[in-house]
């Protein structure tokens, strides 16, 4: 689903603008879809998809698409130029996987990215620019703060708050009403069983905090 836009724009065409391209494709076979990248000319072609040009090029010509989708994994960068899409006019997209499973009583904001077997269960509530990736499940009464990334195979159960432009690693899961605050990153496959702090790192099962002498390891 991409909501009956026949032309979109992708801005971002790294892997995960491909994924992104992927699902809208497999959403609406007849769509015409556009690049836009930063990395252009230099990044000529994407797979069967052209790159027409850098990022800010597009909105010049923002008319001739029915909406744009900013594809870029970065939750910070993904902020920025979706508030720029903002400024500009720009009707950004909703991007449904078709096989995503999203109840009809769930809240999806605009610029959303609900990627291949993903399930948003009844009464979440997602916020603009967020990424649920190929899939999560985000369950009931769940809030996910703008800019947001629910990784591959994540699961945040029901209750649970993400607060604006966090990350929950691929394979983490998020205990049932627990806070995740803005700004942090939960490692790939721990279990957050207690409420993290904004901007903090969390690894292990059960998650903790990352400590200086575990950073230098990374997670």
């Amino acid at each position: 689903m991409i909501e009956k836009a026949t032309s979109v724009a992708v801005l971002g065409a790294g892997g995960h603008g491909k994924v992104v391209a992927d699902a809208i494709r497999c959403a609406d076979a007849n769509a015409t879809i556009v690049f836009f990248d930063g990395k252009w000319p230099q990044q000529i072609m994407l797979n069967k998809w052209q790159v027409h040009g850098r990022i800010e090029d597009f909105y010049r010509v923002k008319e001739s698409y029915d909406a744009a989708v900013v594809a870029i994994g970065n939750n910070s960068v993904r902020a920025e130029i979706v508030g720029e899409c903002l400024k500009n006019a720009v009707v950004m997209a909703r991007v449904v996987h078709p096989s995503a499973v999203v109840s009809v009583e769930a809240s999806v904001s605009e610029g959303v990215m609900i990627l291949a077997g993903a399930i948003i269960n009844i009464d979440a509530q997602i916020g603009r620019g967020v990424i649920v990736n190929t899939g999560a499940c985000v369950e009931h009464d769940v809030i996910v703060g703008d800019f947001a990334h629910v990784c591959p195979r994540a699961a945040v159960a029901g209750g649970a708050k993400i607060g604006k432009a966090a990350w929950i690693g691929i394979g983490a899961t998020v205990k049932q009403g627990v806070e995740v605050g803005e700004g942090a990153i939960i490692g790939a496959g721990a279990v957050v069983i207690s409420d993290v702090p904004p901007g903090e790192i969390w690894i292990g099962v059960p998650a903790e905090k990352l400590s200086s002498t575990k950073n230098k390891k990374g997670f």
